[in-house]
């Protein structure tokens, strides 16, 4: 007995001839079996220009829906294809497919609807990477589920090949606990998820996604034109926003665990939920001559509870919510011009990191360019912040911090707002000529420790408010105080740094003087009047190798004139070995450097100087120290003792010539 199989259709594999020896004696067959290795998947269209049923008899080839069938719902008008319990009970067999196309032509819409079918019943559509699924829906197409199920079986091959599509053009809407379970999906439209699941390895969105609740487990490909809103719900995977020309990804509610990619010129905005994202990247760490943009985080609200964050060419803007950090650090960072220091800009919100770390280049075309902290607003709570060619700029808000430490040519400018720190450091740099400093114009610094300022570097103060209990200048440092109020004990140490006086006086605390780098620290005084008391400081340990100078003074040898310096308000105000360390340069416009002496008052004056002005027709003589005052009626002597007066004397002027000069 011979077998035949039916002629093979084209594009089919022969048949193989099979031979069964097996028969009972005198009986032989010769068969053949109609053995295929792939088979091509047969079109079966949806013919019915009105809605009705998946299982209804509507497909162009005579039967229902069945595995290798290629699926079109594409003809004309407008109408629903519906997949009910019905069919997921009645007709299992049809919810296995090959492919599914869903189109419109113009003037037509067409829609698949997944009616309560059961998640745990769901549509299949492919079989595997092997025989990978296909799903399109183009525009003025779309797909609507109802607790259903969905499963597309694609993949992504090496190089991110595509294995099969799910592919989004018009609407997909996934309702009411259905399930979506894909290898990939491509979102060109809008794919819009309530309390549901959808689970794919990656999804590209090039269209909207919306989100008002359920989960999304996959990694989110943010890509150019593309957008995300988060409302509720959770997304669960990761978020890549990595394009040199990316999306933007909005989370308005909800939660995102997972990772955050900002390497690209995407932009993710936190106005509220929560976002989990790990360390994080905040833009490359340099532009690619591609690139439109760099990466940008906006925070208006909601919660970031993030790991490490780094910034790269790209910026945080953080106006309102809550930010954790372990530590964030701003780093050098490059475009296609060269580099540049990398911004974080806070004007709201409550920002909390383990550590703060900025450090800033100097670029011989373009100068010093600082990575840059922007204070505006919000509080800013840190138990530590190093600065290597950094800037922070506070025009209002909170900052605490436990040290602030800044190195070379850091500079912190304080226009306002309020900064507690433990510990204010401002090491400078000694060897170029470039500076760092600290400016406060406004606001209020309140120092809990030490206030040091070194190397070349300054504290310029002209306005606000500073609470320090202790301000030490070493090296070339200066403390220039144009304005402003001062509380707190200030108590100060000199060594080898200056003071430079520049109001109309003030009350300080104790002064000290240390051995620096330079032995020798100065206190400058302005040309106006000036009134600077010090307070008793004859117990503080003064360095024997130190010497204080006093320049621009110009008051009165007696006390009381335009400028007074005051230790106390009595004579022990500095002890003697103090007032040794203590000289006047070029006092009241006389050439030289002069010792100093304490008048009963505690007023500091030059001693062993003689000033004579004119007092009506008298002469009046005025002088400092333990001196005795002589006279002569020629230079060359003799002289002779005054003794009836102590460091002042009126003259009438009755001889044709007299001279008068101090003797130990």
């Amino acid at each position: 007995m011979f077998t035949l199989c039916p002629p093979a259709p084209a594009g089919w594999i022969l048949p193989v001839i099979k031979r069964d020896f097996h028969f009972p004696a005198g009986l032989f067959v010769f068969g053949l079996c109609c053995s295929a290795v792939s088979l091509p998947a047969q079109i079966n269209s949806w013919t019915n220009p009105r809605s009705a049923g998946w299982e209804s008899a509507s497909w162009s080839l005579g039967v229902l829906p069945g595995t290798n069938q290629t699926i079109l719902i594409t003809n004309a008008d407008w109408k629903a294809v519906g997949i009910t319990p019905a069919t997921a009970q009645d007709f299992a067999q049809t919810l296995s497919i090959a492919s599914l196309t869903i189109s419109s032509p113009t003037n037509s819409f067409n829609t698949l609807l997944l009616n309560f079918a059961g998640p745990d019943r769901p549509l299949v559509i492919g079989v595997d990477s092997n025989s990978p699924g296909t799903l399109t829906i183009d525009s003025s197409s779309a797909v609507e589920m109802f607790s259903s199920g969905l499963i597309v079986n694609n993949a992504l091959g090496t190089n991110s090949s595509r294995l099969g599509t799910f592919e989004v053009d018009g609407t997909f809407s996934e309702n009411e606990s259905s399930k979506v379970t894909a290898g990939f999906l491509d979102v060109g439209g809008s794919y819009n998820l309530t309390n549901s699941v959808v689970s794919s390895g990656s999804e590209f969105i090039n269209g909207t996604f919306n989100q008002q609740g359920g989960t999304n487990v996959g990694t989110v490909d943010m890509k150019s034109g593309g957008r995300y809103n988060l409302f509720d719900g959770v997304v669960q995977g990761s978020v890549a926003l990595n394009d040199d020309i990316a999306g933007v990804f909005y989370q308005w509610g909800g939660t995102n665990f997972g990772g955050l990619g900002l390497g690209g010129a995407g932009v993710y905005q936190l106005s509220g939920g929560l976002l989990v994202p790990g360390d994080l990247e905040v833009g490359p760490p340099s532009l690619s001559p591609l690139s439109f943009g760099a990466g940008v985080l906006v925070q208006t609200g909601g919660t970031n509870n993030a790991g490490r964050i780094t910034m790269g060419v790209g910026s945080y803007s953080l106006d309102g919510g809550v930010l954790t950090a372990s530590s964030l650090e701003l780093p050098t960072v490059s475009d296609r011009h060269g580099s540049y220091g990398s911004l974080f800009d806070q004007s709201g919100g409550y920002f909390t990191s383990g550590f703060i770390g900025m450090s800033g280049t100097y670029d011989t075309r373009f100068g010093f360019q600082p990575a840059t902290y922007n204070l505006s607003g919000g509080e800013l709570d840190t138990p530590a912040i190093t600065m290597t060619m950094g800037l922070v700029k506070q025009t209002g808000g909170i900052n605490r911090v436990g040290n602030l430490t800044l190195d070379w040519i850091s500079s912190y400018v304080m226009k306002g707002g309020l900064l507690v720190v433990t510990n204010l450091t401002q090491n400078g740099e000694t060897a170029f000529s470039l500076v760092g400093s600290i400016q406060q114009s406004g606001g209020t610094n309140e120092v809990l420790g030490t206030l040091f300022v070194g190397g070349n570097s300054s504290y310029d103060f002209t306005n606000g408010l500073l609470v320090a209990d202790d301000i030490q200048l070493t090296g070339q440092a200066v403390f220039l105080h144009v304005g402003g109020s001062f509380a707190g004990l200030d108590n100060i140490l000199l060594a080898g740094g200056s003071w430079a006086e520049r109001t109309s006086g003030d009350q300080l605390g104790q002064l000290g003087l240390g051995a620096g780098t330079s032995s020798n620290s100065f206190l400058d005084l302005p040309p106006g009047p000036c009134v600077l008391s010090f307070a008793n400081s004859s117990g503080v340990a003064w360095s024997n190798t130190a010497t204080l100078t006093i320049e621009g003074w110009n008051g009165s040898v007696s006390g009381g004139g335009i400028h007074q310096i005051y230790f106390g308000n009595h004579s022990n105000g500095l002890n003697n070995s103090q007032l040794a360390q203590v000289w006047f340069q070029n006092p009241a416009g006389m050439s030289g450097n002069y010792p100093a002496a304490i008048l009963p008052t505690g007023e500091i004056v030059p001693s062993g100087s003689l000033v004579m002005k004119r007092a009506g027709g008298d002469l009046e003589f005025n002088w400092s120290g333990h001196f005795t005052l002589q006279t002569s009626t020629n230079v060359a002597g003799p002289y002779e003792d005054i003794t009836t007066v102590t460091n002042f004397y009126t003259h009438p002027p009755v001889d044709p010539r007299r001279f008068f000069r101090l003797a130990p």
